[in-house]
C-alpha cells in the first residue's frame, strides 16, 4: 500500500521570517537562514568482537545562519556589528562594562532598552538576545517557530563594494550566531 499524506502542500523555502529581539529597530531582509542541525555523538563501548555504540549524553547544535540584504544606511549590518565589538571588547573594558551593564547605543545614539533583551539572563545585559525564527505557510500565517536561547554573534562577514558591474547587486552580508538550545514549537 503507497505511503499517503494529509497534506499535499510542501514547505517553500522561500517562506520564513527572523527576529532578534535584542535589535527591535532593526528589520533584516533575509535571503537564507537555517534551522540548525542536531548531533548527539555515539559512546564506543569496547567488546570481544566489535565495538557496540550507545547513545551519548553531549547534544552538539550547529552554529544558526543568516544572509540578508544590507539595509541603505547599514543599519543592520551595523547594530550587529556594534554588538559583536562589543563582546569582544577591542579597545577598552569599558566597552564590554557597558555591554554587562545595558548601557549600548543603537545607530542612533538611542540606549537599547532592556526590556528588549533576553528576559531569562536580564543580568547578564546585553551580551544575549532571543532569536526568532518563523517558518510560514503558503499562505504567509506562522507554522513553526524556532526560538534560539542566549544567541550571540560570533561572526559577521565582509561588505564588498565595487564599480566593476554593469548592473546593480545589492549588498549581502552574513552572520553567524552561537546559543545555548533551540526549541521548534507551533505558536
Amino acid at each position: 500500500m503507497p505511503f499517503t499524506t494529509e497534506n499535499k502542500n510542501f514547505q517553500s523555502q522561500l517562506n520564513f521570517d527572523f527576529k532578534i529581539h535584542r535589535l527591535p529597530h532593526v528589520n533584516f531582509n533575509l535571503q537564507k537562514a537555517n534551522i540548525p542541525g542536531v548531533e548527539l555523538g555515539p559512546v564506543a563501548v569496547p567488546t570481544v568482537l566489535n565495538k557496540h555504540y550507545v547513545p551519548g549524553d553531549e547534544i552538539t547544535f550547529n552554529l544558526l545562519e543568516v544572509e540578508f540584504i544590507v539595509q541603505e544606511g547599514m543599519r543592520d549590518w551595523f547594530e550587529l556589528r556594534q554588538w559583536l565589538v562589543s563582546l569582544g571588547f577591542p579597545d577598552t573594558f569599558k566597552r564590554y562594562q557597558d555591554v554587562r551593564r545595558g548601557r549600548l547605543k543603537d545607530l542612533d545614539g538611542k540606549p537599547v532598552k532592556s526590556s528588549n533583551l533576553n528576559p531569562f539572563q536580564p543580568k547578564l545585559g546585553d551580551l544575549y538576545s532571543q532569536i526568532s525564527l518563523f517558518v510560514l505557510t503558503s499562505k504567509e500565517n506562522v507554522y513553526l517557530e524556532a526560538t534560539f536561547t542566549n544567541a550571540f554573534p560570533i561572526s559577521l562577514s565582509d561588505l564588498n563594494f565595487a564599480t566593476t558591474d554593469n548592473e546593480i547587486k545589492y549588498i549581502t552580508a552574513t552572520a553567524r550566531f552561537r546559543y545555548d538550545t533551540y526549541d521548534v514549537k507551533k505558536p
